[in-house]
């Protein structure tokens, strides 16, 4: 088993973990993700810019890898 701990905050991180798979021949069998990010105050006291980074962190991340590995589990 080979454990990878990446930052998937930025917008590279989905393939760079796919390269990085299959650099090494590997091929993933389960996929976990725990990626996540949240506020705990009232998003009115949010900066855009906040918001848009906890978005793409918590959706296009996720997204962006199933894009790259799902096509393999054909």
């Amino acid at each position: 088993m080979t454990v990878l701990q990446v930052d998937l905050s930025p917008n590279d991180s989905p393939e760079m973990i796919f390269d990085f798979v299959n650099d090494r021949n590997m091929f993933v069998n389960i996929l976990v993700n725990k990626t996540c990010a949240g506020v705990s105050a009232a998003v009115r006291n949010y900066a855009e810019k906040a918001l848009l980074e906890m978005m793409v962190l918590n959706m296009f991340s996720v997204t962006a890898i199933c894009k790259y590995f799902v096509p393999q589990k054909k």
